[in-house]
């Protein structure tokens, strides 16, 4: 078991344990047996309805910055997996902060949550059993907020952290992102300067940004009319993508 399945475990009890801790204290002040077993209910329930809120602020916060997010699943019913976000800018310039704050989005929501819940604990005029909502958002607040890869991809702290410090990666998704922003503006894709295409740094080829600049490049030498670059990286698209996204 790695670190990061080590973390994301103990981030998962702590989090357990917090809402058992809420829910005696919801049976303490109200004395009710079928309050009690509701609390399951709600636990249930509020793992996918966190996710969406967490997601829901990756969108609300890239339209107010200029980007649109789609949602996307990779569950029907998500308890254990991830969700995500297709991001592509509406404006092609400061893509990068533009893509700062879309990331910050789903945590913020998360974050608002518990604040909420922390709030219903401590003020008597709010009941108590509001604070159950709190620790499945406060768990998507952790693990999205430490900087690091798990299996469903970079969480959004370590995103954060590539654009903060202009990592590599980050400036190939930005890369990206300004050529789609260019594209959906009306800039036919062989008018892109061909610096945003190939002027970059060596990144992983299992990265998304390397494997969506493929598809890019595969695009810009069609419309070139370069027939053999055009298949060349286009069979490399293909190759990726049953690779590392199939």
């Amino acid at each position: 078991m790695n670190k990061v399945k080590v973390t994301d475990f103990c981030i998962w009890i702590a989090t357990l344990l917090l809402f058992a801790g809420i829910d005696v204290l919801c049976w303490f002040e109200y004395q009710n047996f079928w309050l009690c077993w509701g609390a399951i209910f709600i636990l249930i329930a509020s793992m996918p309805l966190s996710s969406l809120l967490h997601e829901a602020g990756h969108c609300l916060f890239g339209l107010c910055s200029g980007i649109r997010a789609k949602i996307s699943f990779t569950s029907a019913l998500y308890f254990f997996k991830s969700s995500s976000c297709e991001v592509v800018p509406k404006k092609d310039n400061k893509v990068r902060a533009r893509y700062a704050v879309t990331c910050v989005g789903g945590l913020a929501l998360n974050l608002i949550v518990v604040i909420f819940g922390i709030i219903a604990l401590l003020v008597r005029e709010v009941p108590t059993y509001l604070a159950l909502i709190a620790p499945s958002s406060l768990y998507l607040f952790l693990i999205n907020f430490i900087p690091w890869e798990t299996g469903s991809g970079k969480t959004d702290g370590l995103v954060i952290h590539e654009l903060l410090i202009n990592e590599d990666c980050a400036k190939v998704a930005v890369a990206v992102l300004t050529i789609q922003a260019k594209v959906l503006a009306g800039t036919p894709i062989e008018k892109v300067d061909r610096s945003l295409f190939f002027d970059l740094p060596q990144i992983r080829e299992d990265d998304p940004a390397f494997i969506a600049l493929t598809g890019l490049r595969a695009d810009y030498f069609k419309a070139l009319g370069d027939t053999a670059k055009a298949h060349q990286y286009s069979g490399r698209f293909e190759q990726l993508k049953a690779d590392y996204l199939d």
